[in-house]
């Protein structure tokens, strides 16, 4: 329930807040492997040099924090919870609710938060044997368990509306590996780590911290594919046991398409009823800096290139400068004139012909020839069945978009290629393979127009303009700390708002925080940084920290590991078959390393 204060304070200016966060701890693992290795290890590419270059410049990734074997995501969530305690000198019987969310699920069975509980308790009693007190997680604590990228920032937003914490605390614990194949493209930009965020009423919390905005906030969700990720019933009933395709099977452009069409329409809705602050381009970058989730280091870029093309519909003086800039206008896809139109009909018909095109690249995935062919022929078994669904679907779009002629031809040209198939007549290959086929001719208008777009977007983040944009946002602030890890999924938002508090002052903006999910989910909330003075130096110690114990990995390292070889035995707390290895000399280790680092440390590079 929101108290006198927050309605006076929404009555004021509309931001009011019923939590704040009150703390940020990372735990990124003790192995880290430069973009240079990493290079070696991707399957595909023109050569090491083009891919160290592509990894460098091209997506800002200089280096990866990689999970050694017998690392895993309760191991860094629990020595994550035990870092918070320890940094913010905090006792953990304070915690009234734990929230948990990952991406890198190790069983279906039980919540994860349960395992990280117990260990986090194990940790504990091994401090108090040599005179650390942290307190214990009671086992009662009202638990949470999710598995969607954007779960950590939906809390944050539901807990900013609705959430009463009385005195208590509540940590959001966000954990994830974030393995691709190995030799995938994809692999590129996978890390390993933990976010630990504290929240505390905003009364408990007597100006500390950051303010959740309780009014500021916005969501968009569609019930597409951003990437695959199938579970295919494939094996013989007896067994129980089916097909699990845990890497991701990713289509960059799609990918990239869904989270800047969440990214804008998350944020469009978090401004209603300030809609002209997202029509003045100087108001705006005064006021408000972007703490985005960072699939990779220069997507928020590209983020900022589609914010300042919004801009450009309402500011004239934007809209001349960008095309002299530029040089030309902004190109559209055929039959569209706005932004958002586009990029949710490229999303809504590529996430159709990524779920067919998924189940392809997953056979192409199998070294054995019987399990190969088994999901093919289950696959061909339903492709009448997808192909009647996927006609549904292109109805749908064409009732929801106006499409120009152009569109429209290639959408009944797909419609009239799945009819074949339902009828189960062979084109190119059959079953599967046509379903494929179908989105042929679509497809080529669609790529042939995000290459223009994408050509366009260069040219635009290069230009003044932009910088401007760019600088006043902080973007490079917030990307400087997962330049160093890679993407952690459901962490990565989180990362990137300790990044920001490490590397600038209390500059007086409020901060736009977004989230992005698996199945295109975004959510925007708003921060204001009350008294984060102590915040941040701890920040910056615990980053120092980090960075100070990494071990370098070379490219064969990370074979092995990838190949489950143990490299680094005692380094760091393990897991094998559920039962953990700590001693007390590792953990007194820890909890006195902490304690001895004072000195606040920038990380943002010269």
């Amino acid at each position: 329930m929101a108290s006198v204060q927050n309605l006076l304070e929404i009555a004021r200016d509309g931001f009011g807040s019923n939590v704040n966060i009150t703390a940020i701890t990372c735990s990124l693992g003790r192995l880290i492997i430069d973009a240079e290795e990493k290079a070696i290890t991707i399957e595909g590419k023109k050569s090491v040099e083009d891919e160290i270059a592509k990894m460098r410049k091209g997506m800002g990734i200089e280096s990866s924090t990689v999970a050694d074997y017998g690392e895993d995501i309760i191991t860094e969530a629990a020595l994550g919870v035990v870092k918070y305690a320890l940094y913010y000198n905090q006792r953990l019987d304070e915690v009234k609710k734990v929230v948990l969310v990952t991406e890198s699920g190790l069983d279906l069975s039980k919540n994860p938060a349960i395992s990280v509980i117990k260990l986090v308790n194990e940790i504990g009693n091994r401090l108090r044997e040599s005179g650390h007190e942290i307190g214990t997680l009671s086992p009662n604590v009202r638990l949470s368990g999710q598995s969607a990228c954007v779960s950590g920032v939906a809390n944050l937003a539901d807990m900013a509306v609705g959430g009463s914490l009385g005195a208590g605390k509540m940590i959001i614990i966000t954990t994830d590996n974030a393995l691709y194949k190995y030799g995938d493209k994809a692999d590129e930009t996978g890390g390993f780590g933990v976010t630990v965020t504290t929240l505390e009423g905003s009364e408990a919390a007597k100006g500390k911290g950051l303010s959740v905005s309780a009014s500021m906030m916005g969501s968009q969700s569609r019930d597409v594919w951003d990437f695959y990720k199938p579970i295919l019933n494939m094996v013989k009933k007896e067994t129980g046991i089916d097909l699990v395709s845990k890497f991701a099977i990713v289509n960059g452009d799609h990918s990239e398409y869904a989270y800047l069409s969440a990214a804008i329409g998350s944020l469009k809705k978090a401004f209603i009823g300030r809609e002209d602050e997202l029509r003045d381009f100087d108001a705006f970058k005064k006021k408000y800096v972007l703490v985005p989730h960072i699939p990779y280091p220069t997507m928020p870029r590209k983020d900022i290139a589609y914010m300042l093309r919004h801009f450009s519909r309402h500011d004239a003086r934007v809209r001349e400068a960008m095309e002299a800039q530029v040089g030309g206008k902004e190109p559209f896809l055929e039959g569209f004139d706005n932004l958002e139109g586009e990029l949710k009909f490229i999303v809504d018909i590529q996430a159709l012909f990524t779920m067919a095109d998924g189940i392809l690249k997953l056979v192409e995935r199998l070294d054995d020839k019987e399990l190969k062919k088994k999901v093919l022929d289950k696959s061909n078994t339903h492709a009448k069945d997808i192909a009647e669904g996927m006609i549904q679907k292109l109805e749908e779009i064409e009732k929801r978009y106006r499409l120009c002629e152009k569109l429209k031809s290639a959408v009944h040209h797909a419609k009239a290629n799945l009819t074949e198939v339902m009828e189960g007549r062979e084109i190119m290959g059959g079953g599967i393979y046509d379903v494929v086929y179908s989105f042929n001719r679509i497809n080529k208008i669609i790529n042939a127009f995000i290459e223009k777009d994408k050509e366009y977007t260069k040219r635009l983040r290069e230009a003044p303009l932009f910088c401007e944009l760019a600088t006043d946002l902080k973007i490079d602030e917030a990307i400087a700390l997962s330049k160093r890890t890679g993407n952690i999924y459901t962490g990565s938002a989180f990362l990137a708002l300790m990044s920001y508090i490490a590397n600038t002052e209390n500059n007086g903006k409020d901060i736009i925080f977004f989230g992005y999910g698996s199945g295109y989910e975004g959510y925007v909330c708003v921060l204001r940084a009350r008294e984060i003075e102590g915040m941040r130096s701890i920040i910056q110690s615990n980053i120092k920290l980090e960075f100070k114990n990494k071990e370098p990995i070379t490219a064969e390292q990370y074979t092995r590991i990838r190949d489950g070889v143990e490299l680094h035995n005692g380094k760091a707390i393990k897991r094998y078959f559920g039962s953990s290895t700590i001693n007390k000399e590792m953990v007194t280790a820890l909890a006195n390393e902490i304690a001895s680092v004072k000195k606040p440390m920038r990380v943002l590079a010269d």
